[in-house]
């Protein structure tokens, strides 16, 4: 008998599943029909899955109170939105590349596994693999750490956090140390899992959310098990789940058996027409907490805030009533007859592609094999029938409203800049040559040009022309197919032809070398007296061969 399903499917957990056992019972919160661990390891091993040990089922045996999903959208700055409309056209670019010239399915689940499976290669196969994978994992990044987002965090009522408990998941650990940040500063006793805690740092955390003395946990992408949030009542998900596991991990924070005073709130902060908005994502919400919920309300970041207010019974005479309340242990609030004022979806930038996300089938309980009276391995059992699902509650969908369109230059390309004249050129190349010093002086021109909006590589060889004729940087060509560049950022008093020769050293090494680690050394050698980090040459000579660095290993 195991428990956590989903923990089984590699490393030393999976080396428990042998034959000896010829009964078996697994148990799980989500089962994801599209892992392929799932599919060709723990399903063949347990069995069929036993049927109604969902949300639903628990809901109409009101195991589950009942929940209010909020739905918020929020808006990239022109920046942002620059940069996301790059990468959405990016990834669309290098599916249908994927589809058309390699192959791979068209169905989300096998298109995924046939990515990962190419990307592990060498080749222009891999290189368009890895570039979709890239490009995917850098727009779930930029939306879930927008900064309206934290923005959004910020401007929520301290004293509704503060006489509350909430969980807020995040992507990244510097987002959740970001978000925590944002909290602590306006005086909301908050804790995060992103950083390393110490054996007394985390009983700290555990009994601050027992006593309730600890308002608000920020937790990263990877969940922290050891720690319990026994009183949640407001779950905030700022970054989408990348599968439907990990959602169903998230929810089980705060969806618990027994009866609470008041509907428990999940916000979905998305941005609003991306490939988060509940409008074009597959994998929405609603697809696994639907049943359960008594309303759903889309609103924008003002309406939230009403709402909460309205949600937690403040008013500008309700404190007095809501603090006698608390002193006799609870709250009691109706209702609310009306919801927030609504916002109007934005219009899909462009045709959905499938995403690394998967929809997967309501958690559910494993069916064990029967055991055989011979000894021989288990046959497969008889799945039982499927048990009815109950009727959703009713659903309250806030009309929207139409919003007026923001203005067209502010949703300009950041690079049209380029177009009007060199008024705006020195910032473009001041935020270039940061960006290069991000990345310890070493870049190709796509990388810096993903970071700073420039989807044209014409229009990043003017700017990078530009900066070296300034003598800020050199730059090769990287040659072959590719109009990309090697970029080498200067120091004062650098010798320039040298940097230039050692720019295009590193090019026909990255492109040439039969094996490039093993004459890494001799590069390094040659490049005596200029400082360039070898874990950037690794990345740029696996990004150029089309594999990846660890493959390159």
């Amino acid at each position: 008998m195991v428990d956590d399903l989903d923990r089984y499917g590699g490393g030393v957990f999976a080396q428990l599943l042998t034959d000896q056992f010829t009964s078996r019972l697994a148990l799980t919160r989500a089962l994801d029909r599209d892992d392929q661990a799932v599919r060709s390891r723990l399903l063949p091993y347990f069995g069929p899955a036993i049927a109604g040990c969902d949300y639903p089922t628990a809901h109409a045996q009101a195991l589950l109170g009942p929940i209010t999903v909020i739905q918020v959208g929020v808006e990239l700055d022109a920046k942002e939105r620059a940069r996301l409309t790059h990468l959405d056209s990016l990834v669309d670019r290098e599916y249908d590349t994927l589809v058309d010239s390699y192959g791979a399915p068209g169905k989300p689940a096998e298109f995924q596994t046939f990515v990962d499976v190419l990307a592990t290669g060498r080749g222009s196969g891999a290189h368009h693999a890895n570039r979709y994978l890239t490009a995917v994992a850098d727009r779930a990044t930029l939306l879930a750490e927008c900064r309206a987002k934290t923005d959004l965090i910020g401007a929520l009522p301290a004293e509704i956090l503060t006489e509350t408990q909430s969980i807020i998941f995040t992507e990244r650990p510097v987002s959740a140390s970001q978000v925590h940040h944002a909290l602590t500063a306006r005086g909301i006793p908050a804790a995060t899992t992103a950083t390393t805690l110490t054996a007394a740092q985390r009983t700290a955390i555990i009994e601050g959310l027992r006593d309730r003395s600890l308002a608000v946990l920020v937790e990263q992408r990877v969940l922290d098990p050891t720690i319990p949030v026994p009183g949640a009542e407001i779950a905030v998900l700022l970054a989408r789940h990348r599968n439907h596991t990990q959602l169903i991990q998230r929810l089980g924070r705060v969806l618990r058996p027994g009866k609470s005073n008041r509907k428990q709130l999940v916000l979905n902060v998305f941005v609003a027409g991306s490939v988060e908005d509940p409008s074009r994502d597959g994998a929405s919400l609603e697809t696994s907490v639907g049943p359960l919920a008594a309303e759903t309300v889309r609103t924008d970041p003002a309406g939230l805030i009403t709402f909460l207010r309205t949600w937690h019974g403040l008013t500008p005479r309700a404190g007095a009533r809501s603090e006698a309340l608390r002193a006799r242990g609870g709250h009691h609030l109706s209702a609310p007859q009306s919801g927030p004022k609504p916002q109007q979806p934005a219009a899909p930038k462009s045709a959905q592609t499938p995403m690394p996300e998967s929809v997967a089938e309501p958690a559910r309980f494993q069916q064990a094999p029967r055991p055989s009276v011979s000894g021989s391995a288990p046959g497969p059992a008889t799945a039982p029938g499927s048990v009815p699902t109950a009727a959703p509650a009713p659903t309250t969908v806030s009309e929207p409203v139409p919003r007026p369109e923001p203005a067209a230059e502010a949703a300009a390309p950041h690079n049209s800049v380029l177009v009007g004249g060199s008024d705006s050129q020195g910032e473009e190349i001041a935020e270039l040559l940061t960006e290069l010093t991000r990345l310890g002086q070493i870049a190709t021109g796509e990388e810096v040009g993903d970071l700073i909006g420039y989807t044209d590589p014409g229009d990043l060889r003017i700017l990078a022309e530009s900066a070296a004729r300034d003598e800020q940087l050199v730059f090769a060509e990287i040659g072959g197919d590719s109009d990309d560049l090697l970029l080498l950022g200067t120091a004062p008093h650098t010798d320039l032809q040298r940097m230039r020769a050692a720019a295009t050293r590193i090019t026909v090494w990255a492109n040439s070398s039969e094996d490039p680690i093993g004459a890494m050394y001799e590069l390094m050698s040659d490049l005596d007296g200029i400082s360039v980090p070898p874990h950037r040459l690794v990345q740029i000579a696996a990004f150029l061969r089309g594999t990846t660095p660890k493959a390159l290993l």
